[in-house]
């Protein structure tokens, strides 16, 4: 139960408050069953995830609320998951020949991309995305869970861009993760990532933002270059290979071609 924490209570509503917090992606089946035997018919293991601060309330981004009365594990009786609470909200593009920092997250802010097979998919797809489409990359970094990008179109519209990008791509990932025998976490990242037969790879919506200056150019290039750093990851942001700052800096090649204008 390494991924339980934080029990409060909502004394206007009677409520305990379960926190979840994000489990070892190598978490066992042994711990994970009991949790799905009591509640599979709501899902319990949505609830566990990534912490993501409230600032206001410090409550993660997916919480259970429940009444504690009579339960045989953990004081459950009634479970309920709120999905919605805290995540991301459809972004809608406006403009769509503007420029838009967009981030795109993994399902439950999984570390899929630790691997480079996965990270190639992506590269890929936003390289055929650029001849086929008009797609333009200005900046772009792919993190372990999550990649951010400057974007803008002089072709098709950028939010149907970003649309098939994201179907594409969880579909193109989803399979290759069925066909890669390397991979030691296939059986709990395919149950993670499809429900119901349909595939769940990405968060729904993203988040963005339209880039209406250069200063705020400038200051969204910095964030996404200096992501590793502040991850741990690299001590200097151009040592970072899946990023656009090392030709940024002059260092290497970018693996996506940025745009010039």
């Amino acid at each position: 139960m390494k991924g339980i924490c934080n029990p409060r209570t909502d004394t206007k509503a009677g409520l305990q408050i379960l926190v979840i917090c994000r489990p070892t992606l190598q978490m066992a089946d042994s711990t994970a069953a009991p949790l799905r035997g009591i509640c599979n018919s709501v899902e319990l293991m949505r609830g566990i995830c990534n912490p993501h601060l409230n600032s206001k309330n410090k409550i993660l981004n997916q919480i259970l609320i429940f009444n504690s009365l009579n339960s045989k594990l953990i004081g459950l009786k009634q479970l309920f998951i709120l999905d919605f609470l805290l995540m991301p909200s459809s972004y809608i593009i406006k403009d769509q020949e503007a420029l838009h920092f967009v981030t795109f997250t993994v399902h439950q802010w999984v570390d899929v991309f630790t691997r480079n097979d996965y990270v190639e998919i992506i590269i890929e797809s936003i390289n055929y995305c650029q001849t086929a489409k008009g797609l333009k990359v200005h900046a772009w970094v792919i993190m372990s869970n999550h990649c951010h990008f400057i974007l803008s179109s002089d072709r098709e519209p950028l939010s149907d861009i970003i649309r098939d990008f994201k179907k594409f791509t969880a579909k193109k990932i989803v399979e290759e993760i069925q066909e890669n025998e390397r991979e030691s976490r296939k059986k709990w990242l395919l149950w993670l990532f499809q429900k119901n037969g349909q595939i769940w790879f990405w968060e729904k919506g993203y988040h963005g933002i339209e880039i209406f200056s250069q200063k705020l150019f400038a200051s969204k290039v910095n964030y996404i270059h200096f992501n590793p750093v502040k991850a741990g990851i690299v001590e200097k942001e151009e040592e970072y290979l899946n990023s656009s700052c090392g030709e940024y800096y002059g260092v290497r090649k970018s693996k996506i071609i940025l745009a010039t204008d």
